[in-house]
Parts: structure tokens; C-alpha cells; sequence
């Protein structure tokens, strides 16, 4: 809406972002076009490796980010595609303890986990890498392999668009949840597809509720990442390959997987309990969204965001006031 030379009037919602107005629809759209040509795999029982099995992975893992793009471009606003354009590039909201984090984090949970395990009979071969990564331009491959299939399509939908949509609606906790139970679900089709290795946990079903589990204390620490990133989906993005990357690097056993995920969710307590109160966050919490003027020369729809103070609390921003 204008409302003179240079200013315009647009919507700014709880957590300092513009409305993204549709995030269940993206989670139901995400579930759907995945799960369609997951399902076609499944159905005619094509092969993980094979190249009809590979395109038809493939594009069921675009899903999430098909679904934003499509949100993007043919439903939201202009200023809510400049937030999600300035998001996307903006390098340089991500704090170097950030970088630290997202980056180092997943690998000190492997090898931490690996330790803790051995007087539980885990092996010590378990810290061998695997056999992928043994020179460089296997590690180089192997690192475009994790990045393309993965955390790319993916986090452009749970990070680029479910979340800031999730946090103009409710705390930073409940948006997590909530997207931690659509993200686990989105998955679950990967169990049936012949030679997935997903599939072979169906053999060790403690290992599923591993997993399973995991997806929740893992989404509120991308959502602190997230939060003390400005929103950066770049942070996302490195935060998902660094997980999965280092993940795949070691062969873990189910005693190591146990443990990483009690390490996880201790990891989320303590990030909860130096966070701001409960009472103060009710207290800061604001509903709905306010109309905001901006000059020409700011990005409609998206405020400024200091990174200052990252990873003190899983609020983050002083600005956002949203609650965790």
C-alpha cells in the first residue's frame, strides 16, 4: 500500500517478518508432491540406484522447495518474496559463532557420541571414515552429493518458508514442534523405497524411534541457528549438510545414535534455560501483525536484523520478541 513519495505501507507479523500466510498449505503441498513420486518408486518397487530410482528420489526431494517457490511466486506479496530473496543471500547476517556452530556442532556430536558408546560395546572402528571420504576429490563429490540431495530442496521450504510463517503465529518451541512433526512425516515413504538406506532400519526398530525422535530437539536447534542468523536460510542450509554430512561419514551403532540424541536434547534444555524467562517472553509476546511504513530505499517486508549477541538465547533478535 503506498502512502506518499518513497513510503509504503506493508504487514510486519510477530518475529520481525513479513506474512508468510500459508505454511500449513506449504506443509501439505510439500507431503503431496513428494509423496507421489516416492510412492511411484514404491509401487512398482524401483530401486534406490538405479536411474529411474534416482529421478523419481530426486524429485520427490524438491518437494519442499517446489511448494515455497510456488507459494512465493504465484500467492505472497512482493515485500514477502524480498524477504525471502534477502534471506536467502545475505551472507552476512550469519555471526561467526554461528559458523562455529552449524559447522562444528554435528561433528563434535559424532565423535562425543562414539566415545560415550564404547563402554556399551560400540566399536572403536566406528570412528573410521568411511570409505568415500578416504581422498579429496572423493570428499569433494561426496559433499555435493550431501548438499544437492538434501539440505538444498529442503531447507528453502522448512527454513525459507514454514518457520518465519510458523513464528508470526506462535512461540519459537511450538513453531519447532510443529514443524519437526511434518518433517519427520514428510520422510516416511524413504522406509518402503527398495535399497533406501533409511529402509534398513525397519531391521532394528530402536533405531526408528531414534531417528524419529530426533527430528525434534534438531529443529529447535536450527531454529536458535535460524533466530541468531536473521533468519538466514544459508545457515540452515550449511546446518542440515554439516548434520548429514558427518552423519554419513561414520558408521555409527545404535548405542552411538542413543546417545547423540540424549546429547541433543541436553544441548536444547541448556539453550532453553539461558534463553529469555517464560513470563518475560509472554510478557514481550505480540499476536497478529502491524502495518509498518518503508522507505524506497529499504527492502519492504524486511526490517533490519542485528546479529549482535548471537547465540546468547534462542531469541536472538531484541527486535523479534519472539518467544521461544
Amino acid at each position: 500500500m503506498e502512502t506518499g513519495k518513497g513510503i509504503s505501507r506493508v504487514a510486519q507479523c510477530r518475529g520481525g517478518f513479513p506474512p508468510y500466510r500459508y505454511p500449513l498449505d506449504f506443509f501439505l503441498l510439500s507431503i503431496g508432491w513428494s509423496w507421489f513420486f516416492w510412492g511411484i518408486a514404491i509401487w512398482k518397487q524401483i530401486p534406490f540406484g538405479s536411474i529411474e530410482g534416482s529421478i523419481l528420489i530426486g524429485l520427490g526431494g524438491i518437494g519442499p522447495s517446489a511448494s515455497a517457490l510456488g507459494l512465493l511466486f504465484l500467492i505472497e506479496p512482493t515485500h514477502t518474496r524480498l524477504d525471502f530473496y534477502k534471506r536467502l543471500w545475505n551472507w552476512d547476517a550469519i555471526p561467526w559463532k554461528v559458523w562455529v556452530f552449524v559447522l562444528g556442532f554435528p561433528l563434535g556430536l559424532q565423535l562425543l557420541s562414539i566415545l560415550l558408546s564404547l563402554p556399551w560395546g560400540g566399536s572403536r572402528d566406528q570412528f573410521l571414515l568411511a570409505p568415500s571420504l578416504t581422498g579429496l576429490p572423493q570428499a569433494l563429490y561426496f559433499g555435493l552429493f550431501v548438499l544437492l540431495f538434501g539440505p538444498l530442496p529442503e531447507e528453502l521450504g522448512w527454513r525459507g518458508y514454514a518457520l518465519p510463517g510458523l513464528l508470526t503465529r506462535m512461540s519459537g518451541v511450538s513453531a519447532s514442534i510443529l514443524l519437526a512433526s511434518f518433517w519427520a512425516l514428510w520422510h516416511f515413504p524413504l522406509f518402503l523405497i527398495p535399497g533406501y538406506p533409511l529402509g534398513a532400519l525397519l531391521e532394528e526398530p530402536l533405531r526408528i524411534v531414534f531417528y524419529l525422535l530426533d527430528f525434534f530437539p534438531n529443529t529447535i536447534l536450527y531454529t536458535m541457528v535460524f533466530l541468531n542468523s536473521g533468519g538466514s536460510i544459508q545457515a540452515a542450509i550449511l546446518f542440515h549438510w554439516s548434520g548429514n554430512f558427518w552423519g554419513m561419514a561414520f558408521e555409527t551403532g545404535q548405542a552411538a545414535e542413543g546417545i547423540a540424541l540424549v546429547l541433543k536434547a541436553n544441548a536444547v534444555i541448556v539453550a532453553l534455560l539461558s534463553s529469555v524467562s517464560f513470563e518475560e517472553s509472554q510478557r514481550t509476546r505480540r499476536s497478529g501483525c502491524t502495518i509498518v511504513e518503508v522507505s524506497s530505499t529499504d527492502s519492504p517486508g524486511s526490517p533490519k536484523r542485528t546479529s549482535k549477541g548471537a547465540m546468547k538465547s534462542l531469541q536472538g533478535f531484541p527486535r523479534r520478541n519472539t518467544p521461544i
